[in-house]
């Protein structure tokens, strides 16, 4: 994907954390701000599948559910208790 400059306006303290960040990873400060943009991307999307997620289980497992929970719950026990 093509480089675009921009300026942006960011909090002094923030400036001066990536500052930081870019002389201690060795890396400039526009590659700290767009490795922080790609983490708070990702964040953002587990959040939301997160969320998604609960909206489908809001009411809890079926039975049918709870009894496979069950059964991978004693199977991982006894690989725990075999290792």
């Amino acid at each position: 994907m093509p480089i675009t400059k921009k300026a942006i306006t960011i909090d002094g303290n923030a400036f001066l954390l990536a500052e930081e960040l870019a002389r201690s990873l060795k890396v400039s400060r526009s590659r700290i701000l767009e490795m922080a943009v790609e983490e708070f991307a990702r964040h953002r999307k587990n959040q939301q599948i997160t969320e998604q997620l609960n909206e489908v289980y809001v009411d809890g497992l079926d039975p049918e559910e709870e009894s496979q929970l069950k059964a991978s719950q004693r199977a991982f026990r006894k690989v725990l208790d075999e290792w």
